[in-house]
């Protein structure tokens, strides 16, 4: 019914011609002609098109946020690690940084907490120096000591042991954690020193044991450690 449409050059149309010829069925002379508007013709496509404007926009958006995300997680160590240099120049050297992982950027972090640990190390030696210098008698600087020490390279006991004239020893000065028993109060005495370990004092030995179990002492030597 081309009545029904609109003048054709007032708008858009496409138009279908198809003859009707069949093998099985009379020729009756009839032909079909379909005329529709461009908008419906084409409403697929558009359909189409708006869909996949959607999704890439959508796509483009996810990429973005991912990228945004990585970028973000890659920055905070290293602003992690440019806040703690700062802190660290600033004077508070108890600042560290937690490391995570086995990159590149933990190993600026493990780094950075090593220069902390030699830089504070340092700073506590040197408290320490002067606060010996200024102690009032040799126990209070002994017994000082002693407590530093042992904060300074978390021990569990820091102890003196002092010689007199004729190199018999004792434990002058101790530090230990609440809730071990005192070497002083038990007045624990090392009486395996031999000669030659006595003349080796003299000369500055120094004996650094990580596990005295494994090491060849004496029994009572053993048992004292």
């Amino acid at each position: 019914k081309v009545d029904t449409y609109e003048p054709l050059e007032k708008r858009d149309v496409w138009g279908i011609y198809s003859p009707l010829r069949s093998a099985r069925l009379p020729d009756f002379g009839w032909d079909a002609f379909l005329l529709a508007d461009d908008k419906v013709v084409f409403a697929p496509l558009s359909s189409l098109a708006t869909n996949l404007i959607g999704g890439t926009l959508a796509a483009t958006l996810a990429v973005g946020l991912l990228a945004a995300y990585l970028a973000r997680r890659l920055a905070q160590p290293i602003e992690s690690a440019a806040a703690a240099v700062e802190k660290i120049g600033q004077g508070e050297l108890d600042t560290r940084i937690t490391v995570e992982g086995e990159d590149e950027l933990a190993l600026l972090g493990s780094n950075i907490n090593k220069m902390a640990s030699q830089i504070q190390g340092r700073n506590d030696l040197s408290t320490l120096a002067l606060t010996l210098r200024q102690a009032a008698s040799l126990d209070t600087a002994l017994d000082t000591l002693v407590t530093e020490v042992r904060r300074i390279i978390n021990a569990e006991r820091v102890v003196i042991y002092r010689f007199r004239s004729d190199w018999g020893g004792y434990l002058s000065n101790e530090s230990v954690l609440p809730g071990l028993p005192s070497a002083l109060k038990e007045e624990a005495n090392d009486s395996c020193i031999s000669q030659d370990l006595l003349d080796a004092y003299r000369q500055g030995r120094l004996v650094v044991n990580n596990d005295v179990s494994e090491r060849d002492y004496h029994p009572e030597h053993k048992a004292l450690l």
